[in-house]
């Protein structure tokens, strides 16, 4: 039979420094008192991890994310010790580190985030699962981001096709990878490939969510744009007045999305 479990209560919570401090308010600096809480026990250990990310919230609500991301990264530490990397807590955190680090432009260490989700998925879920997918799209984002083209493209191809297969030709979904499989063609300079990809999400946004859907009408932005940097202004002009109407009505003639529009629609006939 186990033994009884300590309460959070009965964790030692003398910091490092000597002072004392009560069992959910440490000073962050005391790496003592974080490993020993987070160690004694299953129950005592995810509440105390669970109210340090409440904390990390609130850094980065105050606007502290490289803060935030520090204690993130201290508390997946202490819970990969104690629990193992693939832990369903542990996971979570490690969520929560890529997308401060991508928030904070750090893409060094947000890929290196999603790389690890992408190898954890991979072994509970499976390779081909959609959030190992997912998780793989946002990895070649970061790497898009680190001028690593040839690396993301790759990446970024090959979790769109196992989309395709997964989730089906027609998720909203799987256009959201395109639109990013896109962006990432365009930087490995390959202007055809992107268009497909554009059109493709645009179809599925436009039978899917209707031709007025916001996301429906940024893919359409998308395709405008491109096929204007590819030089078909015949083209590029139908799209981008299309995009006008539809911007106006969607969101109003003063919106930034429709001034925008109108913004580009005057560049592609400057350049007729």
């Amino acid at each position: 039979m186990d033994a009884e479990e300590p309460d959070a209560e009965n964790v030692d919570t003398e910091g490092a420094a000597g002072e004392e401090v009560g069992p959910y308010e440490v000073d962050y600096a005391e790496e003592r008192w974080l490993q020993k809480v987070l160690r004694a026990n299953p129950r005592a250990s995810r509440r105390s991890a669970a109210t340090l990310l409440r904390s990390a919230r609130e850094q980065k609500a105050r606007g502290e994310a490289a803060e935030a991301l520090e204690l993130q990264v201290r508390v997946l530490d202490a819970l990969r010790e104690r629990f193992g990397d693939d832990d369903e807590l542990a996971l979570g955190v490690l969520v929560q580190v890529a997308t401060t680090a991508f928030e904070l432009g750090w893409w060094e260490e947000a890929f290196d985030a999603y790389r690890q989700l992408e190898e954890s998925y991979a072994r509970i879920h499976g390779a081909e699962d959609p959030r190992t997918l997912k998780v793989q799209v946002w990895e070649g984002l970061a790497l898009e981001h680190l001028d690593r083209a040839g690396e993301a493209l790759r990446i970024l191809d090959g979790a769109v096709s196992a989309a395709r297969e997964v989730l089906g030709g027609d998720a909203e979904e799987l256009a959201g990878y395109l639109t990013i499989l896109a962006r990432a063609q365009v930087r490995a300079g390959d202007p055809s490939g992107a268009e497909a990809s554009i059109r493709e999400g645009l179809d599925i946004r436009s039978r899917g969510l209707g031709e007025d859907d916001p996301r429906a009408i940024a893919s359409l932005r998308d395709l405008a744009r491109l096929r204007f940097d590819q030089g078909d202004l015949d083209e590029a002009t139908v799209l981008a007045q299309s995009l006008v109407v539809r911007s106006t009505e969607q969101f109003g003639p003063d919106h930034e999305r429709t001034v925008a529009a109108r913004e580009l629609l005057e560049r592609i006939g400057r350049s007729d």
